[in-house]
C-alpha cells in the first residue's frame, strides 16, 4: 500500500464522513492528527465544536476556540459544590482542558462526562446547528463509566462524534457500530489489530469477501491471508505518524501528516 500525504481533502472527508474513531497505540499520532488537521478544519468550517482535552495536548495550541481549564479546585471532588460547567460548554464552541494530577484527572474526566450527559438529557439542544463532540481521553475511553452513555446521548442530540481510543477491542459492538469513519494508527495488541482491521474493512467494499464465497487457497491448499488479516499486518507495520484511513464507501488509504514534527 503506497504512502500518501494527509491533505485538507482528507480532513474534509473525515469531517463529512459521519462519526469518527481514531484508534492506535500510545504515542502513535492520534492527538497530533486532531491538533494539526481535524480540529482546525472543524473550526474553519464554522461548526460548533466541543473538545474534551485530557492532558492539555490540544488546548493551548488551537486558535479560534475558547479554552476552559479545569483543576480540582474549580471542578472536581475537591470542590463538590462547584457549579457544573456542562451548560456553558454545550452552549458554544470550546476546549475543556483537564489540568490536574493524573489520579485526580481520571476522576475529573469521568465527572465531566457525567455532567455533560446529564445536561444533554435535561436540556437537549436544537438539531439545526452542526455540532461536533471531540473526546481525546484515549487511554480511558472504555474505562469511564459514562463514556458510552455520553456518546450515545450526544448522537441522539445531533452531535457528530470524533473520538480517540487506545483499546478499541474493549468497546462493545453497539458502540463500535456508531462509527462509520476509521483512522487507524500502529498498534501492538493482536486483539486491537483485529478490531481495527475489521472496522477498516467495513468501510471499503472492494476488500470485502461475500459470506457465500469459499476461502481462497494457495497451490498447497492452504488458506490465503484474508483481507482482515492483511490489514492487521499493515497496521502492525505502520510507523509513528502513519495511519490507515477508512472513509465510508472509499478505498482504504495509507497516509502520513506532513510535516509530522
Amino acid at each position: 500500500m503506497n504512502l500518501g500525504v494527509w491533505t485538507p481533502h482528507h480532513t474534509q472527508g473525515v469531517i463529512g464522513g459521519g462519526h469518527v474513531l481514531i484508534s492506535g497505540a500510545p504515542g502513535a499520532g492520534k492527538s497530533h492528527l486532531l491538533r494539526e488537521a481535524i480540529i482546525p478544519g472543524l473550526v474553519a468550517s464554522g461548526a460548533q465544536v466541543l473538545v474534551i482535552d485530557y492532558a492539555d495536548v490540544i488546548g493551548a495550541k488551537i486558535k479560534g476556540l475558547r479554552r476552559e481549564v479545569y483543576g480540582e479546585e474549580t471542578f472536581g471532588i475537591s470542590n463538590p459544590n462547584a457549579p457544573s460547567p456542562a451548560p456553558d460548554l454545550l452552549g458554544s464552541s470550546a476546549i475543556a482542558t483537564l489540568a490536574c494530577e493524573r489520579a485526580g484527572r481520571d476522576a475529573m474526566a469521568d465527572l465531566l462526562l457525567r455532567s455533560l450527559y446529564v445536561e444533554l438529557v435535561k436540556n437537549p439542544p436544537d438539531r439545526e446547528a452542526r455540532r461536533f463532540l471531540v473526546v481525546d481521553i484515549s487511554h480511558q475511553s472504555s474505562a469511564l463509566s459514562t463514556f458510552g452513555l455520553l456518546l450515545r446521548t450526544a448522537v441522539k442530540s445531533g452531535y457528530t462524534l470524533i473520538v480517540t481510543c487506545q483499546s478499541p477491542s474493549t468497546l462493545d459492538d453497539d458502540l463500535l457500530a456508531l462509527f462509520s469513519t476509521h483512522v487507524c494508527f500502529y498498534h501492538f495488541f493482536k486483539r486491537c489489530l483485529k478490531t481495527m482491521s475489521q472496522a477498516l474493512l467495513s468501510t471499503d467494499p472492494t476488500r470485502q469477501i461475500s459470506g457465500d464465497r469459499p476461502m481462497p487457497l494457495n497451490h498447497f491448499g492452504q488458506p490465503l491471508a484474508t483481507p482482515a488479516s492483511q490489514l492487521a499486518t499493515d497496521l502492525s507495520r505502520l510507523k509513528v505518524g502513519e495511519c490507515l484511513l477508512g472513509l465510508p464507501g472509499a478505498k482504504i488509504e495509507k497516509l502520513k501528516l506532513n510535516p509530522w514534527g
